[in-house]
């Protein structure tokens, strides 16, 4: 982790990087205001603040950023996930546009669930370091779980569950053999149909401080709004309608 801020420093502060303090200004003061949302989940034992460069990121794909609006993530994802639920919703109705979530280990989680259930609000989501089976179990923390009165047991079987109903939407999942909090094996996703697993060799606290990271979650971000552009239909004109 600690490297991987010292390379982002040093990202920031060299003029030659697309990340350059003042290159960024420069560009957020040309962007014109976007409907485009990303919502950031920050993972166990984060708030927003652990967020700030993945928000960087997203702002300069020209995404309007905000946060998941629960403070510190305690682990609880039965609390949590009918209140971004709620959030996503009314993010999504406001804007007329589907939210991106961008979820950091259990914020990926929690993410792909709400995803899961209302695929109609969710345009992707982009996890790092996320695992996907068994819950804490094949974790760092699943010793704090246990301590707490969870059942690994129920938990696993609860989440396994859920896949019956696969999520409908795109997910990009980051993760890495080197992760040291989460089981790398953890994050494949084998039931969900549009997924992209992308290997990386950071470790799980360097995974939201990156460069390289970064880059690639930049790059998701673009791809999927080219995607939604081309997709779109164009305005019929005389010609198509055969109308004089």
């Amino acid at each position: 982790m600690g490297l991987d801020i010292m390379h982002y420093v040093a990202d920031s502060a060299s003029p030659f990087s697309d990340r350059f303090i003042g290159r960024r200004a420069y560009k957020a003061f040309r962007r014109p205001a976007s409907k485009r949302t990303a919502m950031l989940v920050p993972g166990f034992g984060g708030g927003p603040r652990s967020l700030f460069v993945l928000r960087q990121t997203a702002e300069d794909a020209g995404y309007r950023t905000v946060d998941w609006g629960q403070g510190f993530n305690t682990g609880d994802v039965r609390h949590f996930l009918p209140l971004v639920q709620r959030r996503v919703r009314e993010l999504a109705e406001s804007s007329g546009e589907p939210v991106t979530l961008i979820g950091w280990s259990l914020g990926g989680y929690i993410s792909r669930e709400v995803a899961r259930d209302m695929p109609q609000h969710v345009r992707q989501v982009i996890t790092l370091g996320t695992p996907v089976i068994g819950g804490p179990r094949y974790t760092i923390v699943a010793k704090f779980y246990e301590r707490q009165g969870h059942d690994l047991d129920q938990i696993e079987a609860d989440i396994k569950a859920r896949y019956d109903n696969p999520i409908q939407v795109p997910v990009k999942a980051i993760y890495s053999r080197r992760d040291g909090v989460v089981s790398w094996e953890a994050c494949i996703d084998h039931w969900t149909p549009d997924i992209e697993h992308i290997e990386v060799p950071q470790a799980h606290l360097g995974l939201g401080f990156s460069p390289s990271v970064q880059r690639i979650v930049s790059r998701l971000l673009k791809v999927s709004e080219m995607e939604v552009t081309s997709a779109t239909p164009a305005p019929l004109t005389a010609m198509s309608t055969g109308e004089p």
